[in-house]
């Protein structure tokens, strides 16, 4: 006679179906938990940044300055200090330094925690101009732009007497500064400028340098130096390649 047939396990397959369930129920509980954990902290860290005091601007330093004193560029720059670092844009305020006209250019950078940092290139003197003014003196760049007034000369630059300062001009002249020759530049003790066709050298001894234009102003360079072996009272090299001396 065969054994009876078991009844089905009706009760282990609900077990498992309800674990199966909770299961279920406890992953999409703990995905809501670390959700609402990541966007509090997102929260939490926006608010810290953005609108805590925790970091807000409280240091602003600048550096790569010489002729422009530090504490000038930091009143020029205006940085909000107290406001949060994070939302502060640099920007405006680089663009406010960079109106200065002895800066050549600026960076301006957070530096976190608390920090708001002003790198600053300035321009370098070609030579000077005579003011307007007795006395004083306008530093121009290589570029012809007058960014600096002194009452006395740095070490090493020449002067240039000008009836004209408009920039292309004054870059002319810097470019003809540029080319000077050492042995020649040592006899310059001044330019005279009238246009940007008529740039003298005025020498030692009472001499000058005819130069022109600043167009060929190197092959003058050397072409004057060359003729300083000849003594004379005038160096004309206008057109180089037929050099005058009287």
């Amino acid at each position: 006679m065969s054994a009876p047939a078991r009844p089905p396990r009706v009760s282990d397959a609900t077990q498992r179906i309800r674990s199966r369930r909770r299961r279920t129920r406890l992953r999409r509980l703990r995905g809501i938990g670390i959700a609402v954990v990541v966007v509090a902290l997102v929260v939490g860290a926006g608010w810290l940044f953005g609108f805590s005091s925790v970091f807000a601007v409280r240091d602003v330093s600048v550096t790569g300055t010489a002729v422009l004193k530090p504490e000038v560029v930091e009143q020029l720059a205006q940085v909000p200090v107290g406001a949060p670092l994070a939302t502060v844009d640099p920007e405006p305020i680089a663009a406010r330094v960079a109106n200065v006209p002895e800066v050549k250019s600026v960076t301006v950078s957070r530096a976190w925690p608390d920090g708001i940092r002003i790198e600053v290139t300035e321009r370098t003197a070609a030579y000077a101009v005579s003011s307007t003014t007795a006395g004083e003196y306008w530093l121009v760049d290589d570029t012809g732009v007058v960014f600096h007034t002194v009452t006395t000369v740095p070490k090493g630059l020449l002067v240039a007497t000008s009836s004209t300062v408009e920039v292309p001009v004054l870059q002319d002249v810097a470019t003809v500064v540029a080319a000077l020759p050492d042995d020649l530049r040592k006899r310059v003790t001044s330019l005279k400028v009238t246009s940007g066709d008529d740039i003298t050298l005025v020498l030692t001894k009472n001499a000058q340098v005819v130069w022109g234009s600043a167009t060929d102003s190197e092959l003058k360079g050397r072409v004057a130096a060359a003729l300083l072996k000849v003594s004379a009272r005038v160096y004309d090299v206008s057109s180089p390649t037929y050099p005058v001396t009287r």
